[in-house]
């Protein structure tokens, strides 16, 4: 059934409108706020990566000049903030990136929402597809570190968020648009100062313009100013040799990498499945993921045999080229009849606009990277642009669906963008989890001085002289994984008081699920990794203490879900990791204990084997 508009034009009823949306809005609550709970259950919680440099850099900056120091050929004056008050407010324990990372998803998913919000009167079947689609471009785990990781999801969202709020601005010019073009400016600046990428809002709002058909006098005088942020930010602030450094100039070489950088969501989610897998996991382990990732995997495998495509590297810059073909078809459509598009279109053009420029943006400045490590174009630290660019384009699609005769049409492909994102969404999470642990497990190596193989990756620094190098500053400043008493008490002498304590309290019973022998520069080591029968809010490592009363071992123990913000609800809490430095036998002489931050509250522990 049909209502039929002054225009004589047929609109569905509403109630067909109104049930299609609100299921596509329960859907995309669902995915958005359990994405979030993941987030904060898993967010990384030692510093990771970059933040080895980073933080040593802006403690020995001082205020306010680290606040301005570039890094890396970025500027990164607000992420800096936080990590500023990180080290001077948390110790490095990351509680403050992550929030303030999770703040700004949320801002981000909210601001997406609003533009749902506004088609409400019109046709609730597109206010709740335009929600879906929003929140599958955002909460796609594909980019999982860059959500999951704090200091990550601060620069992104940020940037990310000042586009949103300068694209807004400018969809909306009317005839008096200075106003508009002060707050589009004013945020693409804000945008520059906090990461790199932020340079590409100037090129997607200029862009927009063009399309939309503003007067080229506004056109001009906006040009102007964002060519005068530029050069400012390239030869006028400190640290310009760095930034201009990276700039290389091969038109062939910048237009392949770019098509290969945006059609990194098609390619990760799709095309990689059948030989590549995802996220370290091979095809099989996607297949396991369900019936979705083996219709997948089947219809990449045929796609990849049609076209003789060997490998994801060769599908890529394909997928790529057809999506800058999508977008000027839909900046085409846009530019013969301005008046026709809506503030979503508008919008939609505007997001692909600036990730089609930043594609630009990262090929001139990570061309010589990218020929070293080619497969980092494909990284899930990028993907995110990649997943915002492609969901834009399909914003673009259904944003003139809302008057048709089919409620459901812009739902169905809503939730077909939802149902694609399964299996990579399913090992994403994985990898997060996973990944968790993998910082606890490095930090409790980095305590007890066994560092294994892969730390030089892991802290981006050129060898292991230069890690232990970084980790001897982090121990004598206390921060990060050296934060509290507990985790710098390698060597520790206890007191003869103290064990007796904790002899007196009865043992909790524990079982050990590996214990193995590991190569490490100072001699036998041992990795050890269990199961606590319970723990309680204090508990925040594990030693290892000899038949002398010597530490000789550190453990980390398990993240759980919300276990940074008050929460203890799930089995994974109760792991942990501990590294010893010796020989080791089980029911030895070395005993096991839970300890509290401050290395005062003991708690024995039995193995349940003994």
């Amino acid at each position: 059934m049909h209502e039929v508009t002054e225009g004589g034009r047929a609109r569905p009823r509403r109630g067909a409108s109104l049930g299609a949306g609100v299921l596509a809005m329960l859907v995309a609550l669902a995915l958005g706020l359990s994405t979030l709970a993941h987030i904060a259950s898993y967010g990384f919680a030692e510093i990771y990566s970059d933040q080895f440099r980073q933080y040593r850099n802006i403690q020995q900056a001082g205020m306010p000049a680290a606040l301005f120091q570039p890094d890396n050929g970025h500027r990164q004056v607000l992420p800096n903030l936080v990590r500023w008050m990180d080290v001077e407010f948390g110790q490095a324990d990351q509680r403050i990136p992550l929030s303030v990372g999770l703040l700004m998803i949320i801002a981000v998913w909210g601001l997406l929402l609003s533009l749902a919000w506004r088609e409400r009167r019109n046709s609730p079947a597109l206010a709740g597809a335009v929600a879906l689609i929003a929140t599958v471009g955002l909460f796609w785990a594909g980019s999982a570190r860059v959500q999951y990781h704090g200091n990550e999801a601060v620069q992104v969202h940020l940037v990310i968020l000042l586009m949103l709020w300068a694209t807004r601005s400018i969809s909306a010019l009317g005839d008096t648009p200075w106003r508009g073009w002060a707050v589009g400016l004013g945020c693409a600046v804000l945008a520059m100062l906090s990461f790199a990428t932020g340079v590409a809002v100037f090129a997607g709002l200029l862009g927009l313009a063009v399309v939309l058909r503003r007067p080229w006098k506004e056109v001009l005088v906006a040009g102007a100013i964002s060519a005068a942020c530029l050069l400012t930010y390239t030869f006028v602030l400190p640290g310009g040799d760095g930034v201009r450094n990276t700039i290389s100039l091969q038109p062939l070489a910048l237009a392949e990498v770019a098509a290969t950088w945006i059609g990194a969501f098609p390619t990760t989610s799709w095309l990689a499945l059948p030989v590549e897998g995802a996220f370290g996991a091979g095809p099989e382990r996607v297949a396991a993921t369900g019936l979705v990732g083996f219709v997948l995997q089947l219809s990449a495998q045929a796609l990849r045999g049609l076209f003789g495509w060997q490998s994801q590297l060769a599908a890529a810059p394909v997928a790529g080229v057809l999506g800058f073909a999508l977008l000027a078809g839909f900046c085409a459509r846009c530019w013969r009849a301005p008046e026709r598009a809506g503030q979503l279109e508008r919008c939609a053009l505007g997001i692909a606009l600036f990730a089609a420029a930043l594609s630009a943006l990262v090929a001139v400045g990570r061309l010589e990277y990218f020929k070293v490590h080619p497969e980092q174009m494909l990284a899930d630290r990028f993907a995110l642009y990649s997943a915002l660019f492609w969901f834009a384009l399909l914003l673009c699609a259904v944003a003139r669906w809302g008057e048709g005769r089919w409620p459901w049409l812009g739902v169905a492909v809503a939730l077909g963008a939802a149902v694609w994102i399964l299996p990579t969404q399913e090992l994403g999470r994985g990898w997060a989890s996973h990944s968790a642990r993998v910082m606890e497990a490095r930090a409790a190596q980095a305590q007890s001085g066994v560092l294994l193989d892969g730390w030089a990756g892991f802290a981006d620094m050129p060898d292991l002289d230069a890690v232990e190098a970084s980790l001897d500053y982090y121990r004598q400043a206390e921060l990060g994984m050296f934060r509290t008493p507990r985790s710098r008490a390698m060597g520790r002498q206890l007191a003869a008081a103290q064990l007796g304590e904790a002899d007196r309290l009865p043992a909790q019973g524990v079982r050990l699920l590996a214990a193995n022998p590991v190569d490490s520069p100072v001699g036998p080591a041992w990795h050890l990794q269990g199961v606590l029968e319970t723990r309680i809010g204090a508990d925040d490592g594990v030693w290892a203490v000899d038949a002398q009363g010597a530490v000789i071992g550190v453990g980390e123990l398990g993240p759980g879900p919300l276990q940074r913000f008050g929460f203890q609800d799930r089995s994974d809490w109760l792991q942990f990791d501990l590294y010893l430095r010796g020989s080791w036998q089980p029911c030895s002489g070395v005993r096991l204990f839970l300890v509290d931050a401050e290395g005062r509250e003991l708690r024995p522990l039995r193995p349940v084997d003994c």
